[in-house]
């Protein structure tokens, strides 16, 4: 968790990547966030690739 305006320099400097804000979101999980935030990790980890470049 950062400050929006470091996530979107995050975002400028990383091909492919995607800002997600959460309104209220604070430096606690928030109850009713888990589903969210799970499937948020769940599509990251299904984009990735491994050393030879093929899909997991």
């Amino acid at each position: 968790m950062v400050h929006p305006s470091g996530g979107r320099a995050t975002v400028d400097a990383i091909p492919g990547a995607h800002q997600v804000t959460i309104d209220g979101m604070r430096h606690h999980l928030a109850p009713g966030l888990t589903e969210r935030l799970v499937s948020l990790i769940a599509e990251n980890a299904l984009k990735t690739t491994d050393s030879k470049g093929l899909s997991r």
